[in-house]
């Protein structure tokens, strides 16, 4: 199973979205799939445009997740979604996703999707909560940064475009 998420990881960034989408097509319904390869064939399925079929999956992968109480994957998937209704112009409910993945984000405390989360729902904001929710992406970026002992990953996390961006707008 792990190789063939790999896989399918590789066959996406290689850009072979046609094999990669029949690659998860044979496995669609298997369970194992849910939490793991289906953020990756979302992503895909936007990148071509099929705006419909993602939002589809996401919904079913966010139903799946909940049903069997697998939280921890619910925030990354609750983003994904944003950026789908974002792209479809549902603000609001992009809006409304992203600060129930924030609250979970605090139970659970995955703070690498928390600081995105952030960053995009101050996207979507007003300049006043849009300059806090900021402060509070980067307030999480330099904990991350602190807790990253090797200084090539932490340098490399520091340069990732967003992370220096969201540190320069500070």
């Amino acid at each position: 199973m792990i190789y063939n998420l790999l896989l399918l990881g590789e066959i996406s960034r290689a850009g072979e979205i046609a094999d990669a989408h029949n690659f998860y097509q044979q496995d669609l319904e298997s369970f194992v799939y849910i939490p793991y390869g289906a953020p990756i064939y979302i992503q895909l399925l936007q990148k071509q445009g099929q705006l419909k079929q993602a939002i589809d999956l996401s919904d079913k992968l966010i139903f799946s997740l909940k049903k069997v109480n697998m939280n921890g994957f619910l925030p990354e998937s609750l983003y994904t979604q944003s950026l789908l209704l974002m792209d479809l112009g549902q603000i609001d409910q992009a809006k409304k996703n992203l600060r129930k993945a924030f609250r979970i984000t605090e139970t659970t405390g995955h703070r690498r999707i928390r600081w995105q989360t952030l960053n995009l729902l101050a996207e979507l904001s007003n300049d006043e909560e849009a300059a806090k929710l900021r402060g509070q992406a980067r307030q999480e970026i330099m904990y991350i940064a602190e807790q990253i002992h090797e200084s090539n990953m932490r340098s490399s996390f520091l340069n990732l475009p967003k992370v220096r961006l969201l540190i320069a707008m500070g």
